[in-house]
């Protein structure tokens, strides 16, 4: 592994752990997360993001709960996907291809909930766990998509595998930019929602 994937990952580990000293419990779960083993078996690919077509509509618990496991395991399913091609050096043109299609579907995923919370009445109790949560998800994704980028950009453009200090401060500055958002006590919140909930899904496993 070259100096910068593994500054990438310190990057990213600083800034999950940055506001959990005080939950192991958090702490354990994001590191079970952003440590995926390379011989666990990857969930499929979903063939399509969270979607629903309901605007100005009443939404019961139950629909509520199913929407919040649909959208939270698709995350989790093209989460574990990229995370593979994100950890190799260097990526071919077809695994870049697909981490392209995997982001966008993140993306998809993640517009496609904000509309339905946005443009729908949710039940009583569910409101601020589920933006919480959609907020919570949607920053990892940005947190990582922009952290990904700048790294493809420091491969392509130098032959070495050293990194200036303009780069690492670049670094700094993305994770600045979101470890208020994407932290463990963050990650406990959303937790503590789910399971108030009794929405069993696959993330934080």
């Amino acid at each position: 592994m070259n100096i910068k994937k593994f500054l990438l990952i310190l990057m990213t580990l600083v800034l999950v752990f940055s506001a959990s000293a005080c939950s192991s419990e958090g702490s354990s779960s994001v590191k079970q997360k952003s440590n995926t083993s390379e011989e666990e078996t990857l969930p499929p690919i979903p063939k399509q993001a969270f979607s629903s077509n309901k605007t100005n509509q009443n939404i019961s618990g139950k629909e509520m709960r199913k929407s919040l496991k649909t959208y939270l395991n698709t995350y989790d399913s093209i989460f574990k996907n990229a995370e593979k091609i994100r950890n190799k050096d260097n990526l071919t043109k077809k695994e870049s291809k697909k981490l392209n299609k995997l982001t966008k579907l993140a993306n998809e995923n993640d517009d496609n909930f904000s509309k339905f919370i946005k443009n729908n009445d949710l039940p009583r109790g569910y409101k601020e766990g589920t933006l919480k949560t959609k907020n919570y998800i949607t920053s990892t994704n940005q947190f990582l998509n922009k952290i990904n980028s700048h790294i493809q950009k420091l491969n392509k453009h130098s032959e070495s595998d050293d990194v200036s200090l303009e780069d690492a401060k670049k670094l700094n500055k993305i994770n600045d930019q979101y470890k208020k958002e994407v932290n463990g006590k963050k990650q406990n919140e959303v937790d503590k929602f789910l399971k108030n909930k009794d929405i069993k899904t696959k993330v934080f496993k």
